[in-house]
């Protein structure tokens, strides 16, 4: 889908453009197998994401959520932090 479609898109559309695009990513990666967790993890990640300024987590899911072809920190304009300091500055200053 072209970046123009997408932006025409709901969040709700956008969320399960996300979906597919991160399990077909996890697929075809055997080395990263989904435990029960990892769900609700991408659960909350999509509650947030599409109308939270900043998103904080763990390390894997961060790297989940930054790279291609998920990338929803810039499709949504989030900002996912998963180091403590970090989250901490962010926090700060608000």
């Amino acid at each position: 889908m072209r970046s123009d479609q997408r932006e025409q898109r709901s969040p709700l559309g956008q969320l399960f453009d996300f979906w597919h695009r991160g399990f077909s990513n996890m697929m075809n990666d055997l080395e990263d197998l989904l435990d029960g967790n990892d769900l609700v993890d991408f659960h909350h990640v999509m509650g947030a994401v599409v109308y939270c300024d900043a998103f904080l987590t763990e390390r894997p899911l961060h790297t989940f959520i930054t790279t291609n072809p998920v990338a929803l920190d810039r499709e949504f304009n989030c900002k996912v932090i998963s180091d403590g300091l970090e989250a901490l500055k962010y926090v700060l200053a608000l």
